[in-house]
């Protein structure tokens, strides 16, 4: 009898999943649904009304409300989506807890998208440029995807937006494949000219992280694979190690003596297991038998952490600027450098004299952030929700980011011939 109620109870979990991802979902448990984010967006964002009036908010809400009797998973994915990233900042979003992604990666450069990684049978893909899916301009699918992205600026969206594309259920819900498709087509233009296309199916989340090894193994055993996890490293370019920006994925905070120059990357605002202190306090003694004329501080792919940290980086920097005056300072900025990195960014603005180099900055200088997340009573999805605004800079400061002093061109062809623009700029001038 406990076998059969096992089976029972499995047959019914699948009948559930599938009603949800290919049907309709029980007006009831959406309209529970529906409620529960708006309460907890009303009841936890510091300005829900910043970004969106509140008169345009209610009536996506009734629109949503209504149409959600009807509608599929997959469309109300995307209503939910739309309604929670129309408060307009990065923190704050809605997801899948799981979801099916095609096996292969792409970078948004300033010439175009192109493949970075690929399942092992499409690896001559990589460098392609990525034109069309399911015969739809990939301009037109990336302008459908930006109404459902929460971002903080433009830059986080051009950040995001690879990341997006890949995953089946959002393809489905914005329409840019049939509700019932099993595979997509994708043109690409290779290095030749050619123009070949592909049909692909999806994967689970789970072996995707793997296939690509998405998470550095260092991190492997404390972080989940999950929606958050898989933007915080599917929006990266993959591990490189010819570069030195792509080469230490793994690491928190490493460094590296290039004749007269130090490069530091600072890839995450977290403690390694060399904490902070007393990795900056051996870099100190390292720092005094060099001759230095240049400190790069790169931080373009960081996606932030504690801000708590970055006041001993701040303050190492200061003492080394105020014994060595002649040191140059450079910080290396992108789309990628997000939340609590903006914090360190706004404190080398105020209080060292470096100068910024290349892309501007994916997170706002002051920002709403400290998240708070839940589940949905009914629908397998998670929900994040700013709950403060960090003012890094000043209270009236509108910027939605840091420019770079000396703005670097992210082009292709740098990217696939191991070619860092942005550290070359540096060093040619020093």
């Amino acid at each position: 009898m406990k076998s059969l109620t096992k089976l029972l109870t499995i047959i019914l979990a699948f009948i559930i999943h599938n009603s949800y991802s290919q049907g309709t979902i029980p007006f009831k448990n959406l309209s529970d649904d529906l409620q529960f984010v708006n309460n907890k967006i009303l009841e936890i964002h510091p300005e829900p009304f910043n970004s969106i009036n509140q008169k345009r908010y209610s009536r996506l809400l009734r629109k949503i409300k209504h149409s959600q009797k009807k509608d599929s998973y997959y469309k109300v994915l995307i209503n939910y989506s739309k309604l929670v990233s129309a408060i307009g900042d990065g923190h704050t979003y809605i997801g899948p807890k799981d979801f099916n992604v095609l096996p292969i990666r792409s970078y948004i450069f300033d010439d175009g998208q192109y493949v970075t990684q690929a399942l092992d049978s499409l690896k001559f893909l990589i460098g392609s440029k990525l034109i069309e899916i399911n015969n739809k301009l990939i301009t037109s699918v990336n302008k459908k995807l930006s109404k459902i992205i929460p971002h903080d600026n433009k830059e986080q969206l051009k950040a995001k937006l690879p990341s997006y594309l890949v995953i089946f259920e959002y393809l489905k819900g914005t329409s840019i494949i049939g509700k019932n498709d099993k595979t997509v087509e994708l043109k690409f233009e290779l290095e030749n000219g050619e123009k070949i296309q592909i049909e692909l199916s999806p994967i689970r989340l789970k072996d995707y992280f793997e296939m690509f090894e998405l998470i550095p193994n260092e991190f492997d055993r404390f972080l989940d694979k999950d929606f958050h996890n898989y933007f915080t490293f599917a929006e990266r370019l993959p591990r490189n190690d010819n570069m030195y920006f792509t080469s230490n994925p793994g690491v928190m905070y490493w460094h590296k003596f290039i004749k007269n120059s130090l490069y530091i990357q600072y890839n995450f605002v977290r403690n390694d297991n060399i904490k902070i202190l007393d990795y900056l306090i051996k870099l100190d003694s390292l720092i005094k038998h060099v001759n230095l004329k240049i400190i790069i501080i790169d931080v373009r792919t960081n996606p932030g952490g504690n801000n708590s940290l970055n006041k001993y980086w701040v303050n190492f920097f200061k003492n080394i600027q105020s014994n060595n005056p002649n040191i140059s300072f450079y910080v290396i900025i992108g789309r990628h450098s997000f939340s609590a990195t903006t914090d360190f960014i706004a404190s080398c603005e105020k209080e060292l004299n470096a100068v910024f180099v290349g892309e501007p900055t994916g997170g706002s200088l002051n920002h709403y952030g400290n998240p708070k997340s839940f589940s949905l009573p009914n629908l397998e999805m998670q929900l994040s929700i700013s709950s403060f605004y960090w003012v890094h800079t000043y209270a009236n400061d509108i910027r939605k980011s840091k420019t770079p002093d000396i703005r670097i061109k992210n082009v292709s062809f740098d990217y696939f011939n191991n070619i860092d623009p942005f550290i070359e700029e540096i060093l040619k001038n020093n």
